[in-house]
């Protein structure tokens, strides 16, 4: 099994101007030989004390379990999908785009999730297709 590790790459090249006393940091929890991480943490200010400021948000992902491994941490019934996590984004884009903050560059990352949901859905019809379902093959 692989260690926990921090994930990197999903902040601005530029990020503006913050509070030099707040950060964030995402962590993908272990991870099994052929497996994606099924949780990830993200904690805001992590070098304070829960008293001042210090929180943690867990983020389970549903997977179907490989009954040649040994059972992972969180149950299979729990967590959420890639498709669920791309309906919040889209969902949370639109509304941007709705209202005062839409641009080109809201409208652009609108139109690549939409597409990679619509790319998850015809993995999962193909997949169904092929009478394969929740399975490695």
């Amino acid at each position: 099994m692989n260690p926990p590790r921090t994930v990197t790459g999903y902040a601005p090249p530029v990020a503006p101007p913050q509070d030099p006393h707040r950060s964030l940091v995402l962590e993908a929890g272990p991870q099994q030989p052929d497996f994606a991480p099924t949780d990830y943490t993200v904690t805001v200010n992590p070098h304070k004390t829960d008293a001042d400021g210090r929180w943690a948000m867990h983020l389970p992902f549903h997977y179907t379990p490989d009954p040649r491994l040994a059972p992972l941490p969180v149950p299979h019934a729990l967590g959420v999908t890639h498709e669920l996590l791309l309906g919040v984004l889209i969902d949370r884009l639109a509304a941007f785009q709705s209202g005062k903050f839409a641009c080109a560059e809201n409208a652009a990352a609108l139109a690549y999730l939409r597409l990679a949901l619509s790319a998850l859905h015809a993995r999962s019809a193909d997949r169904a297709g092929r009478g394969v379902g929740p399975t490695e093959k």
